[in-house]
């Protein structure tokens, strides 16, 4: 009993900090009611032993409460974003959601000419309009050059940078702005000139909107290029259609030449892809040859075996809901991620499994690296040929390279789960397995006076 009553006071220690503790005893009514004399004598030592015996005599059961408050103390927290905070990610409703039941193996997305386009944001106002006399210099201070450049002009130079790198220019004059921008140029600073105080300011680092006239999901695949090419200090402005970046010089050469080969690439190639733990039902492991006695001889198109597992092309007849009505009586799928990755053509990029997952798996740290190769034809031999990875954190699980066409599916299947597993022993039941279902499609973006609109 004492432990239970103990345990029940922690608990509510932990809950709130305070407890209320409530005991009974047996109260002396006789004594704690005493007044007038009988106190009197009871204080002075007078009473006598009669009294006492008297008093003694009135008793009752009493309760009495008392609440006790404690401050928890709690071991200093690793410091990183809450959780649910950290889940607070406006891109995960685009790419973790697929809709199998409204999917087109081909879509058009009009660009209006100049819409997409690049510009720096922190420019400042425009330079007063004054002239330099010619200057050359060699092996100078940075920070002498600038002021000898707006020595005249009455700007005043602002800057947190360091200064004091030597440089040397040849004689050079001009306007302000031209001037300031060939400096500027040459040492890697970005200049914003600030009307008001009539100042200038020298940073490392500059700021850029990337206009996208574009729907989201292609303005995704414009970001995860941009990730790709190592550029993560970026942020995604929905509403207004606008990635706005961050950097130095290297930063927005990387942007532009991205940006550049981005533009030159008319199809973008879309895959929505559901991936599932396969528990077998019996004690043997899933006969996927039946699949050939399921449906048509000439639904699976292309094998291709890898490392480890297989994966296949089949035609459009096998989608989301034949698979699983194929699987329902041999086995239980239960999906661990969906998603979509948008990625040009040609180009590679991967899809991290863990982002977009349900709940926390073994398989989560898993990611499929994707890239393709679409070449035009005609609807029924548009070439769609893949190479892919799967890939964790330690190294590759298995490398698959398939030919197909667009509108088949593609299956990656008999990837043991046992393989996510770390140690000697687990629950899982060894003919579990890995499925990955994959559907392509392709985006093609067009000029706007190229595109046929229906009435």
């Amino acid at each position: 009993m004492k432990l239970t009553k103990a345990l029940n006071i922690l608990g509510l220690i932990l809950l709130t900090g305070c407890y209320n503790y409530s005991e009974k005893y047996v109260g002396y009514t006789g004594y704690m009611n005493m007044e007038g004399d009988d106190y009197k004598s009871f204080l002075t030592g007078e009473m006598t032993d009669s009294q006492k015996q008297v008093l003694l005599s009135q008793k009752e059961e009493v309760t009495v409460e008392e609440e006790k408050t404690y401050t928890p103390v709690y071991k200093k927290k690793f410091l990183k974003t809450q959780d649910l905070a950290e889940k607070l990610n406006l891109e995960l409703p685009l790419r973790c959601d697929v809709d199998w039941n409204s999917q087109s193996i081909t879509s058009t997305q009009a660009v209006q000419p100049g819409a997409f386009f690049v510009e720096r944001m922190d420019g400042g106002a425009d330079l007063p309009k004054l002239i330099v006399e010619k200057v050359e210099f060699k092996d100078v201070p940075l920070e002498k050059v600038i002021l000898k450049i707006l020595d005249k002009t009455g700007v005043e130079l602002y800057s947190y940078e360091d200064l004091s790198e030597k440089v040397s220019i040849e004689s050079i004059d001009g306007s302000l702005e031209n001037v300031l921008s060939f400096v500027s140029k040459q040492v890697k600073l970005y200049y914003t000139y600030d009307a008001r105080r009539n100042r200038l300011h020298l940073s490392r680092t500059g700021k850029w909107n990337i206009h996208l006239p574009f729907d989201k999901e292609v303005i995704l695949s414009v970001e995860d290029a941009l990730r790709g090419a190592g550029l993560n200090n970026l942020i995604v402005d929905w509403e207004d259609k606008v990635i706005i970046i961050e950097g130095d010089f290297i930063a927005e050469n990387t942007m532009r030449k991205t940006l550049l080969e981005f533009q030159k690439e008319r199809f973008l190639v879309a895959y929505d892809m559901d991936i599932y733990r396969v528990y077998p039902k019996g004690s043997n492991s899933i006969n996927w040859i039946n699949m050939i006695k399921a449906f048509k001889r000439d639904t699976i198109k292309v094998s291709s075996k890898g490392i480890i597992g297989r994966a296949i092309s089949v035609s459009e007849n096998l989608d989301i809901k034949s698979l699983h009505t194929f699987l329902k009586p041999v086995a239980s799928p239960v999906l661990i991620s969906r998603g979509t990755y948008v990625l040009p053509n040609h180009w590679q990029g991967r899809f991290d499994i863990g982002k977009c997952s349900r709940d926390p798996r073994l398989e989560t740290d898993l990611f499929v690296m994707m890239e393709s190769q679409f070449k035009e034809r005609d609807v029924k031999k548009d070439k769609l040929d893949m190479k892919m990875v799967l890939r964790t954190s330690k190294g590759d699980v298995s490398t698959f390279k398939l030919p197909s066409r667009l509108g088949e599916n593609i299956l990656i299947l008999g990837i043991p789960t046992h393989y996510f597993v770390e140690g000697d022993e687990t629950i899982i039941h060894p003919n579990t397995e890995l499925l990955v279902f994959l559907s392509p499609r392709i985006i093609e973006l067009v000029p706007e006076d190229e595109v046929f609109w229906n009435d």
